[in-house]
């Protein structure tokens, strides 16, 4: 498990890791690159909000509505 932190140029946010999930996606995580994350938000009462990364829907066979989530490089900004 690890506990990576996610930031843009307004907030900033803990990712919660499981051994799994960075086995099959942990490649994407690189300082000052961008990345798309979904997962649950796990809220504890003295504790700040964490993004609990889960391992994707297509992973455990899912489907629509699955809420399994992933981490994919984020598409290249237009400028």
């Amino acid at each position: 498990m690890a506990y990576v932190t996610v930031e843009d140029d307004t907030a900033s946010m803990e990712l919660l890791c499981f051994s799994r999930v960075l086995e099959e996606s942990g490649s994407y995580i690189r300082e000052n690159s961008a990345i798309l994350v979904t997962g649950k938000i796990s809220v504890r009462d003295e504790k700040e909000p964490q993004l609990m990364w889960t391992p994707s829907a297509a992973d455990r066979g899912g489907g629509p509505g699955d809420p399994g989530g992933e981490a994919v490089p984020a598409p290249a900004s237009r400028e």
